[in-house]
C-alpha cells in the first residue's frame, strides 16, 4: 500500500517567521522617514549664525578677507577666518534669497549627506539598515537642523568614507574634497585623521584586493598638499595645532558625553553596540575600517560634537561588510509599502514638527538673546564699546556692529586669546577682580544676562553707569555721560534674524 503524499509544509513556519521579522524591521522605516522629514523641514538658529552671515556679506562687499577684526574692541589676535568659504556661501544665499536662501543651503547639504549614507546602505539587510537609519537620524539632528559650517564636515566625512569603501579609482577625487573642506570648516582635521589611520593600516595589511602602495600612500600626501590651498597657507596648520583640543570648558558640544548623560550616553552606547554587532556579523572585517571606527568611538566619548561623525562614519564603513541574507530568504515588501511608509511618516512629521519652520529659522533655546533689550540698544543708535556676553556677541555684531564694538563673541581663538575670553566670562559672572579692570577703559555700554552674577549689575551702578533697561532676562548699563537708552516694547523673537 503506497503512502499518501503529504504537501511539504515544513518550511512554512520559517517562511512566516521570516516574513514577520521582515515586516517588524521594515516598520523602522516609518521612524526613519519621520526623522528625515523632521530634519529636512525644521531649521533652528545657532548662536553664531548672525556672525556667519554678516562676515559672508562683508566678504561679498569687500572682495577680500581681513586680518583686522572690525567688530570687537578686545580682540588681540590676527583674524584667521578658517570658515570663510562657508560664510561666503551663507552670505551669498542670504543676499539673494534672504532666510529662504539659508534654508535651501542647509537642505542641499543635508540631502546630499542622506543620499551618501543611503548609497552605502542600499544593499544591507533590512534589519541592519533600519536600526542604523534610526541611530543616524538621532545622532545628526543637532547639526542638520541648524545652518552652520559643521554641515560641510558631516557631508565631506560621509563622502570621504564612501570613497574609501568604493573602487580605488574614486580616491583621485579626495584632494578636491579636501580643497573645499579646508576652506569651509576646521573639521577637515577629523577627516584627515580618518584618511591617515585608514591609509596607514591599509598599507601594512596584506591583501590581494589592496590598492597599490603608491595610491594608498600617495593620496594622503596629495590631500596634505590640498590643505595648503587656503588663504593662509601653512599658517592654518599652525593655527589648528595651537587651538584644536579635546576640551573647551565653556562650550557644551566640546564636553565629554557624561556632561549630558541623559541624552548622549545612551546614544553613544547604542552606537557602540551597533558597531560591535556589525563586526560580529560581518562577512569580512577590514582592519582599516575597524581602526577608524575605534578612533572615532574614543574621540566621540571625549567630545559630544564628534558623536554624529562617529555614527555616520561607522554606518558607511561597516554596512557593506555585514553578512547578506541568501537571495531565497529575502522577502519582498508588499507593493506600495514605500507609499504607505511615507504617508505615516508625513502624519508623524506634521505632529512632531508643528509648527513647521518652512521659511523660518526658529529662535529657541535657553541661550537666546533678550530681543527687548537689544531693540532698545538699536533704537538708541549706540556707538562705541559694548561689554557683551559670549553667546550674544554675534547677535550684537549683526544688529549693532561695527558702530558698537563687542567685548566677546563666538569666534573664540580666531580673534581672542583664552586670557581675554576668561576675563570677559568673569565680568559677566560679576567677578570683582575682572570688573575692576573695566575702570581703566570704562566702555560706553554693557549688556549682560541676569543670573550669571548680580555683582556685575551692582558694580556698574556704583561706577558711573545707569541701568537704563532692566528686563527679566538682562540689563543694559549706560555710562552716565551718554544719552538715555529708551525701553522699547517688543514681542517674541520669532525667526532669524529677529528684531
Amino acid at each position: 500500500m503506497s503512502a499518501i503524499p503529504v504537501p511539504h509544509s515544513s518550511h512554512r513556519p520559517d517562511t512566516r517567521a521570516r516574513l514577520e521579522s521582515s515586516m517588524l524591521w521594515s516598520a523602522l522605516r516609518v521612524f526613519v522617514w519621520i526623522g528625515v522629514g523632521y530634519e529636512l523641514l525644521t531649521t533652528k538658529v545657532d548662536p553664531d549664525l548672525w556672525g556667519h552671515v554678516r562676515f559672508g556679506l562683508d566678504i561679498l562687499r569687500s572682495h577680500q578677507l581681513t586680518s583686522t577684526d572690525p567688530y570687537s574692541f578686545t580682540s588681540d589676535l590676527s583674524w584667521i577666518n578658517h570658515e570663510w568659504l562657508s560664510e561666503l556661501t551663507f552670505g551669498g544665499a542670504y543676499a539673494v534669497m534672504g532666510t529662504d536662501g539659508l534654508i535651501i543651503v542647509r537642505l542641499l547639504a543635508t540631502i546630499a549627506t542622506f543620499l551618501t549614507i543611503a548609497l552605502a546602505a542600499r544593499r544591507a539587510p533590512q534589519n541592519w539598515s533600519g536600526i542604523a537609519g534610526c541611530l543616524v537620524v538621532l545622532a545628526i539632528a543637532p547639526i542638520v537642523t541648524t545652518v552652520r559650517p559643521q554641515l560641510w564636515t558631516l557631508l565631506f566625512l560621509a563622502v570621504l568614507c564612501r570613497i574609501l569603501t568604493a573602487a580605488p579609482r574614486w580616491r583621485y577625487w579626495l584632494p578636491l574634497v579636501f580643497v573645499l573642506w579646508v576652506n569651509m570648516h576646521g573639521g577637515w582635521i577629523v577627516g584627515f585623521g580618518v584618511l591617515t589611520v585608514w591609509s596607514l593600516i591599509e598599507a601594512f595589511t596584506p591583501s590581494a584586493e589592496r590598492p597599490a602602495n603608491w595610491l594608498v600612500l600617495g593620496i594622503p600626501v596629495a590631500c596634505t598638499v590640498a590643505t595648503l590651498c587656503n588663504p593662509y597657507g601653512w599658517h592654518l596648520w599652525e593655527f589648528l595645532a595651537r587651538t584644536v583640543r579635546l576640551s573647551r570648558p565653556d562650550i557644551v558640544e566640546w564636553q565629554p558625553i557624561w556632561y549630558k548623560p541623559n541624552v548622549t550616553v545612551p546614544l553613544w552606547i547604542a552606537a557602540v553596540s551597533w558597531v560591535a554587532l556589525a563586526l560580529r556579523y560581518a562577512e569580512r572585517r577590514l582592519p582599516q575600517a575597524v581602526g577608524v571606527v575605534a578612533m572615532l568611538a574614543f574621540a566621540s566619548m571625549r567630545v559630544i560634537r564628534l558623536l554624529p561623525l562617529f555614527m555616520v562614519a561607522s554606518v558607511i564603513l561597516l554596512m557593506g561588510q555585514i553578512r547578506k541574507a541568501p537571495t531565497t530568504e529575502r522577502q519582498r515588501l508588499p507593493e506600495g509599502r514605500t507609499i504607505v511608509d511615507m504617508v505615516f511618516a508625513t502624519v508623524g512629521v506634521l505632529f512632531v514638527a508643528s509648527p513647521l519652520s518652512v521659511g523660518c529659522i526658529q529662535m529657541e533655546g535657553p541661550w537666546l538673546p533678550d530681543v527687548a533689550a537689544a531693540s532698545s540698544i538699536s533704537a538708541a543708535h549706540a556707538r562705541g564699546r559694548l561689554v557683551s556676553w559670549f553667546n550674544w556677541g554675534e547677535y550684537a555684531i549683526w544688529h549693532f556692529g561695527p558702530a558698537l564694538k563687542v567685548s566677546a563673541d563666538g569666534r573664540r581663538e580666531t580673534v581672542y586669546t583664552d586670557a581675554v575670553l576668561s576675563q570677559q566670562r568673569a565680568i559677566a559672572d560679576g567677578d570683582p577682580k575682572a570688573l575692576a579692570a573695566l575702570e581703566q577703559t570704562l566702555p560706553e555700554y554693557a549688556w549682560l544676562p541676569k543670573g550669571h552674577g548680580d555683582g556685575a549689575r551692582a558694580w556698574f551702578r556704583g561706577h558711573g553707569y545707569r541701568i537704563d533697561v532692566d528686563t527679566p532676562l538682562s540689563f543694559v548699563a549706560v555710562r552716565h555721560d551718554l544719552p538715555k537708552v529708551p525701553e522699547v516694547a517688543i514681542g517674541s523673537a520669532g525667526c532669524f534674524p529677529a528684531p
